[in-house]
């Protein structure tokens, strides 16, 4: 048996489906790199957050998404349900980096649900709607960034997850597929611009997604 690497440090993902269409989790797009979580800036993904110490999983949900107060998605219309418990609610856990773990917890969105870019404008924007299919289709090109690491991991958990309703077992990444190299951070902390970086390991160009002219649907 493999034995997981050990836990530094743990965020949370709330991964809030659209409860209309449940092919479609809410995401939003990152505004800076970050060695640590393994994230460039244009990638998408659900919201992640760190869990502080001594803070529950559940407090660190409710931290995250708050009603006209969440630091990453704020709620300004309908509502997303937060079990009280969640120690059936698993999704997945993916390790971001050597010791950072996250762990995928799916919520449930109101039909009417709003959302804005929550406090923390400086490090996320642009709230939208995402396609599993999107996510998974970019399985088949390597070094492609469209995605924060850990992103295609969820999408394929949350497709197994709902074939195998009644036997689904959370499942463990240790290694996500489209990490982004060390050499990459490197160049960056060296004071090198995003893009340049990529092109100098041949990289670039990333394609980068916006939302379609609804401004709610990834494309």
């Amino acid at each position: 048996m493999v034995q997981e690497a050990a836990e530094i440090k743990a965020g949370v993902c709330p991964l809030i489906i659209n409860s209309t269409n449940p092919n479609l989790y809410l995401g939003v797009q990152e505004r800076t790199w970050k060695r640590e979580t393994n994230k460039l800036a244009g990638m998408w993904s659900p919201a992640f957050e760190t869990v502080e110490p001594g803070e529950s999983h559940l407090a660190t949900l409710k931290r995250c998404i708050g009603a006209g107060c969440g630091e990453e998605i704020s709620i300004v219309g309908g509502e997303i349900t937060i079990p009280d418990n969640l120690d059936n609610s698993l999704l997945c856990k993916v390790q971001l980096s050597s010791g950072i773990w996250l762990y995928v917890y799916p919520l449930v969105a109101s039909n009417d649900l709003e959302v804005v870019t929550g406090l923390y404008t400086h490090e996320v924007q642009t709230p939208a709607w995402i396609s599993d299919s999107l996510v998974v289709a970019s399985k088949y090109r390597p070094g492609n960034f469209t995605f924060r690491p850990g992103v295609l991991e969820i999408s394929e958990s949350l497709r197994e997850q709902k074939a195998n309703r009644w036997t689904y077992r959370p499942r463990i990444y240790e290694n996500p597929v489209n990490s982004v190299p060390t050499e990459v951070f490197d160049l960056l902390e060296a004071g090198i611009s995003q893009n340049e970086a990529l092109y100098r390991l041949g990289l670039g160009p990333q394609q980068l997604l916006k939302p379609d002219p609804s401004g709610r649907l990834l494309s």
